[in-house]
């Protein structure tokens, strides 16, 4: 569902707000596609904002000071929470 948001609204995720700090890339609409069609591919703020824009819900994280509020959404509270995790996987050892 998110790889069809960024299709079908593929303007909306060229342009992005800014955030303060360097925590947001935008990446061209090839690899935003890439991200949500496939595992373990690079995930970014207009996946989030994608997200928020199909489940019709804003997404509140620990990483971000502020709600990610998806196109269309005009809910204001946050049942949605986005838990962060990171794996380094090493396959030689």
């Amino acid at each position: 569902m998110v790889s069809l948001e960024l299709i079908l609204n593929r303007s909306r995720y060229t342009s992005l707000p800014k955030l303060s700090d360097v925590r947001q890339v935008t990446s061209d609409r090839t690899s935003l596609v890439h991200g949500a069609v496939f595992i373990n591919s690079f995930r970014e703020m207009a996946h989030i904002y994608a997200l928020s824009a199909v489940l019709n819900e804003p997404i509140s994280s620990e990483v971000f000071t502020r709600p990610v509020v998806g196109r269309g959404v005009t809910d204001s509270k946050c049942d949605v929470v986005l838990m962060w995790t990171y794996v380094n996987f090493d396959p030689c050892r």
